[in-house]
């Protein structure tokens, strides 16, 4: 572009210069003037010729201050604002060498773009090799192959409440141990440590937050037929597992917390045996106790392990699950805060029956009677019952 203007302007100028010649050479002698030798004077390809000459010579249009600024703020337009205006030959090769350079530095630039492109593609498009459909992993998982083995559930013996509802235990703790070998490398030592930990803190309780959940459940489908409400067979055997995988959720949410309890308060004995803590300080030596707190997270962890395995054929049911139970762990942690305030922190005078009130019920009752019901309903409503 600056090219041409710089021959449309140089044109003009001798186009006219000619035409005032021709004019002078007219008046003196008009004879002598020849109109082919004329024509071919004014023709444009002479003029371009000497134009050529001109810039050749390195007489070239200069840019404003405007375009000059513009050409440091853009690395790209350097470049070529640079190969079109350079000024003399003493600094043809410095602006060789700083074109080079930029043009090296935009191709690094495109190079690392094109294989961060490649390596984000690959980690959000990565296919399970065990699932044929188009689903993505995260990037926090895509480094494990998913393994899923499919549910095989027990038979669930209602004449055996306690004994059907603790084999529904023994499988969930099998089945994880399974995922953390397959999926997440875990080794045998860990792999034995997880199964001690979880034998000797899940069981043992009365289990009355786990089998409130199964109850529930089997009352709304005798209720349903008593009444002769629309209702699924009372004998269904995978209703009444996930109903009691429901119930073991609870507990395990309920064994987490006592654990973590039990190092805030100094506990040593539960449920007629040493806390899971002091154990772990007794048997070992160098404050192993505190693998104690690494266990009880864990615990936690593993969960939602359970609810996403089991539940997640039905999308609205494991979020509607997922959210009632951090809702609920969030109530009892608050419940957990009133009541260790207690201790030393809050003068005697501010410990009053609302405030013991509010421990009662954010500390016990939401998690212990009124998430065991109010699972029991959401699953059973998912199915359809009244």
């Amino acid at each position: 572009n600056n090219k041409q203007k710089v021959r449309k302007s140089l044109f003009d100028k001798m186009k006219k210069k000619e035409e005032e010649e021709t004019v002078s050479c007219r008046c003196d002698d008009t004879n002598k003037m020849d109109d082919n030798k004329k024509k071919d004077s004014f023709s444009e390809k002479v003029f371009i010729e000497r134009i050529e000459k001109i810039i050749s010579e390195k007489i070239i249009y200069q840019p404003t201050k405007k375009e000059k600024a513009k050409k440091k703020n853009n690395e790209i337009e350097n470049i070529i604002v640079s190969s079109c205006n350079t000024t003399n030959t003493t600094n043809n090769g410095d602006n060789e060498n700083k074109n080079t350079t930029n043009l090296l530095l935009l191709l690094l630039g495109g190079m690392i773009g094109g294989i961060l492109s490649f390596v984000a593609g690959l980690l959000f498009n990565r296919r399970s090799s065990s699932d044929k459909k188009e689903d993505f992993l995260l990037p926090a998982t895509a480094e494990y192959q998913r393994y899923s083995p499919p549910i095989e559930y027990p038979t669930y013996d209602l004449d055996r409440p306690k004994d059907s509802f603790i084999q529904i235990c023994d499988m969930l703790i099998d089945e994880l141990l399974v995922d953390l070998t397959l999926n997440y490398k875990l080794p045998q030592r860990e792999r034995d440590w997880l199964y001690n930990m979880m034998q000797y803190n899940i069981k043992g309780g009365k289990m009355n937050r786990g089998l409130i959940v199964v109850n529930t459940g089997i009352d709304i489908l005798r209720h349903n037929k008593q009444n002769n409400s629309p209702t699924n067979d009372t004998t269904n055997n995978t209703t009444l597992c996930r109903l009691a995988v429901l119930g073991w959720c609870v507990e395990w949410m309920q064994t987490w917390l006592l654990m973590t309890d039990d190092v805030m308060d100094s506990i040593d004995m539960r449920r007629g045996k040493k806390t899971w803590y002091r154990k772990l300080d007794d048997d070992y030596e160098g404050g192993s106790w505190s693998i104690a707190i690494n266990d009880a997270f864990t615990m936690e962890s593993l969960v939602y392990k359970v609810i996403k395995r089991h539940f997640g054929y039905d999308p609205s049911l494991c979020y509607s699950i997922i959210d009632i139970m951090t809702e609920t762990t969030l109530q009892t942690e608050l419940g957990q805060l009133y009541d260790t305030l207690c201790n030393n922190v809050i003068p005697l005078k501010d410990f009053t029956p609302q405030r013991w009130k509010q421990i009662v019920q954010y500390k016990t009752a939401y998690y212990s009677f009124y998430l065991s019901t109010a699972l029991a309903i959401m699953f059973m409503s998912s199915k359809g019952e009244q």
